[in-house]
C-alpha cells in the first residue's frame, strides 16, 4: 500500500527492507530507505501496539538519528485516511536533505 501511494503521489521510490547499523553495531532492518537523504519510513502495523514494542522501537529511532538518520513513522491508518499527509512530510524530509 505505501509503495502504491508513493506511485500516486510520483515521489520516487525508495530501497526497501534494508539492514542498517554500523561496522560495529548491527541496529536493525528498516522498511523503507532514501539513502541519499539518510530518511527512514516505518509502517507499522499492529505488531507496533503494545508498550514495549513502541518502546523498542523509539530506542532504534533514537539509534539511528544518532547515526544521522530521520526516521518518519506512519500506520495503515495513515496511508488509508490521510495520504496526502504522509506525502508531504515525506517531501519535507526529502527537501531538508538536498
Amino acid at each position: 500500500m505505501f509503495s502504491e501511494m508513493l506511485d500516486a503521489y510520483r515521489v520516487p521510490r525508495p530501497d526497501e527492507e534494508i539492514d542498517l547499523g554500523t561496522a560495529e553495531r548491527w541496529v536493525g532492518r528498516v522498511d523503507f530507505v532514501w539513502r541519499r537523504a539518510r530518511l527512514i519510513v516505518e509502517v507499522d502495523g499492529s505488531q507496533h501496539k503494545a508498550p514495549l514494542d513502541r518502546r523498542k522501537d523509539r530506542q532504534r529511532d533514537v539509534a539511528l538519528g544518532g547515526d544521522g538518520w530521520v526516521t518518519l513513522r506512519v500506520t495503515r491508518w495513515d496511508l488509508v485516511n490521510e495520504p496526502e499527509r504522509v506525502v508531504a512530510r515525506i517531501r519535507l524530509a526529502l527537501a531538508a536533505a538536498a
